[in-house]
């Protein structure tokens, strides 16, 4: 036997570890000892700590189940919940006076090694101090009669520093370093007598996201919250209340430059509330039918410019690993352009939010909003929510089809354009709407579009990065440089190849599109037995932590 086999027999003891959380007035390591007898339960001394943590103002990055912790001139990556300088997946040194005992940091963005560890989406992200922790340790070991250690033991008293009565909590991690099901059940039922409350690891976010006061999820991307028999009219109206709000949420960062993110995310609420007005309209009241569209298209034209530069400067490094070093002083000068176009781009947008015709306007816009949201609803407008977004979405998805069996082979950008938008507005309206219809063919259906989404949103990249390309070649700057004739021809060799491989995956996910599981699902959505029942085990706002 070799010794590769020999070992793939031995069973290696696993360590599994259980969450539970104490209740306010529970004192979990006296009653504990007392739960766990004839056991014995010993622990050691308190350490205590504090630190900064680091975050995007909406949350991001703890919703990601993440957390980035500032603590002696350095920050550190860790899972969310999980602050110990021992589990950290990353580091990254921080300006001297950062860090916890000194002044509030100034925003970061990651690098190096942190960087690599976080999504994509999340690496470009700047990060900012968004709460001061103070944690209270104390390691224990839990024994059984003949003294031999079945669990190690681990209390955490974890509180925001201004000592909030809301934002304090107690943790118990219990780790079983041996897989031995009759140690499992007595420490569960100890625990439980205890008056501990076991709670997922999954939680962890939630409870770090409660502890530094963050955003609620469902105020950083609203979702509609009546259920399926609810009028349509009032409805759609308090979500488009909703959605401005979050859509403003943005204005900040946008305003004070922190990362391109905060522009993407105030484009994808603004996309997502002129879907919910131009697909619903029929419910709407009269007066809010086309003057609302009218606003937010303009919005979304006077962001477009900006929007487009952030996608093409963001891909500066791909760019650069095409060609060779001799080359690379021709591209320096062309995102320099870029650079300098960019900024007058973004000095005219943040011009825009900061007039007091803006702010009258979207304060106007929302304040109509809630007052239709509170109007009895009459006509089409007292239809079921339910029933109406079904309806919309079984006819979207038949365009939706009939326009991907009508595409040619040699499609042009426009076309893919088309269908692209077509598939947004489909996957906003589902996923909008989707506590009103059936869970499991509303996440079904959301996931496919999601894939197609993103690879047609990569091929209207790349065909935006390609026209400003283009344009800088022609720029006079650039003819001044003489920009060689190899340069262009390596720039298209790439993007040729890059697209022709965008444009296999679209029609792949275009053939999977045209199924009849996703037609199964877009007929399921209004089932309505189904999203009853869904909207009754989400009835409850979720266990508190």
């Amino acid at each position: 036997m070799s010794a590769r086999e020999a070992t793939r027999k031995v069973r290696r003891a696993s360590r599994r570890e259980v969450l539970w959380v104490c209740p306010d007035g529970v004192e979990a390591d006296a009653a504990l000892a007392v739960a766990a007898l004839p056991s014995r339960v010993a622990w050691g001394v308190w350490r205590r700590e504090i630190f900064d943590v680091l975050d995007t103002g909406d949350g991001d990055l703890t919703r990601a189940g993440l957390a980035v912790v500032a603590e002696d001139g350095q920050m550190r990556l860790c899972r969310a919940g999980r602050w110990q300088a021992r589990g950290a997946l990353a580091r990254q040194d921080l300006a001297p006076g950062g860090g916890a005992g000194g002044p509030a940091a100034a925003p970061v963005r990651p690098t190096g090694a942190l960087a690599a560890r976080l999504p994509r989406r999340l690496a470009s992200r700047t990060l900012e101090v968004v709460g001061r922790l103070r944690r209270q340790v104390r390691a224990g070991t839990w024994r059984d009669e003949a003294g031999r250690v079945v669990a190690r033991l681990r209390l955490e008293a974890v509180s925001a520093a201004d000592d909030g009565p809301s934002r304090r909590v107690t943790l118990l991690r219990v780790t079983l370093p041996v897989a031995d099901r009759a140690v499992g059940r007595a420490i569960v039922q100890a625990c439980r007598q205890a008056g501990l409350q076991r709670r997922s690891v999954l939680a962890l976010a939630g409870l770090q996201a409660r502890l530094l006061g963050l955003p609620d999820p469902a105020v950083v991307r609203p979702r509609c919250t009546a259920p399926a028999e609810a009028p349509a009219g009032p409805a759609a109206m308090a979500l488009a209340a909703a959605l401005l709000d979050a859509m403003r949420r943005y204005e900040d960062g946008i305003r004070r430059d922190l990362d391109p993110e905060c522009l993407h995310l105030y484009r994808v609420q603004l996309r997502r509330l002129r879907t919910l007005l131009s697909l619903l309209r029929r419910v709407l009241p009269p007066t809010l039918q086309d003057g609302p569209r009218e606003v937010l298209r303009a919005l979304a034209k006077r962001s477009n410019p900006l929007r487009d530069l952030d996608v093409l400067l963001q891909d500066e490094a791909a760019c650069r690993r095409q060609l060779p070093e001799d080359l690379q002083p021709c591209l320096d000068k062309a995102f320099a352009l870029m650079r300098r176009r960019r900024n007058l781009e973004r000095g005219r947008l943040v011009g825009l939010l900061r007039s007091p015709r803006y702010a009258a306007a979207l304060d106007d816009l929302r304040q109509a909003f809630l007052t239709a949201a509170a109007t009895p609803a009459e006509g089409a407008a007292a239809a079921p929510i339910g029933h109406v977004v079904h309806r919309r979405v079984e006819k979207l998805f038949r365009r939706l089809v009939r326009r991907a069996e009508r595409l040619p082979r040699g499609t042009s950008d426009a076309d893919f354009h088309r269908l692209r938008v077509q598939c947004k507005r489909l996957r906003y309206l589902v996923d909008l709407f989707r506590p009103a219809l059936a869970a499991a063919p509303a996440a079904g259906l959301t996931a496919v579009l999601k894939d197609l989404q993103a690879v047609l949103g990569s091929l209207n990249d790349q065909a935006v990065q390609r026209r400003h390309l283009q344009e800088l070649i022609q720029q006079p700057v650039a003819a001044a440089a003489s920009w060689p004739a190899a340069v262009e021809a390596a720039l298209a060799r790439r993007l040729d190849r890059r697209r022709r491989l965008l444009a296999r995956r679209a029609r792949q996910r275009l053939r999977a599109l045209r199924g009849r599981s996703v037609a199964r699902l877009v007929r399921r959505l209004g089932d309505r037995e189904a999203a009853a029942a869904d909207a009754v085990a989400r009835a409850p706002a979720g266990r508190p932590v």
